[in-house]
């Protein structure tokens, strides 16, 4: 119901569930699911400030091949993969308040990016459902209307998409119904 177009995209590709540890704070789900590598109780304390200075991930592979990696959104991707030659277009918000504003200046930035074609591993962090259901909780409607908006977002971008490419969405942690 709140995201009905992503809701048939299994027509168009595959659907699988991927778990992380029990720390489900932003920063070390970002961690884990970008390196495989299970976060740390330090990684908690840290959390928009996690790090990591291994070179055994998908990012760091598509630079041995002389691959553009761009990351935009939030600045976790900065902190994690500090590799002088990844494109990161760090997108700040202002807060949990902050539900439309930033993300739809990372979907500008992605939207640019398919247009341009300029980089071949393309990283966008959204944070606006996150805002809102921290803020209002999953059952508000100013969390039912930003999931919407986004589906709306990413069903245009999934149609703008060149024949061949592959476009994966993920979610960083779950919400529950209090926020």
């Amino acid at each position: 119901d709140y995201m009905p177009s992503l809701a048939t995209w299994t027509d168009y590709g595959a659907k699988a569930i991927v778990s992380t540890s029990e720390i489900t704070l932003t920063g070390p789900c970002t961690k884990e699911m970008s390196t495989g590598i299970h976060a740390s109780p330090i990684d908690a304390m840290r959390n928009w400030a996690v790090t990591y200075d291994g070179k055994d991930d998908a990012y760091h592979y598509a630079l041995e091949r002389n691959m553009s990696v761009a990351f935009t959104g939030f600045y976790v991707w900065t902190n994690l993969f500090t590799d002088e030659r990844f494109v990161h277009e760090t997108v700040y918000d202002a807060g949990f308040s902050d539900i439309y504003i930033a993300d739809d200046k990372i979907i500008s930035n992605v939207e640019n990016w398919i247009t341009t074609q300029e980089h071949d591993l393309m990283i966008a962090h959204l944070g606006g459902t996150d805002h809102a259901g921290h803020m209002f909780g999953t059952k508000a409607e100013k969390y039912k209307d930003k999931m919407r908006h986004l589906d709306a977002q990413l069903n245009s971008i999934r149609n703008s998409l060149p024949s061949g490419w592959t476009l994966l969405i993920t979610a960083d942690h779950g919400m529950s119904e209090s926020g």
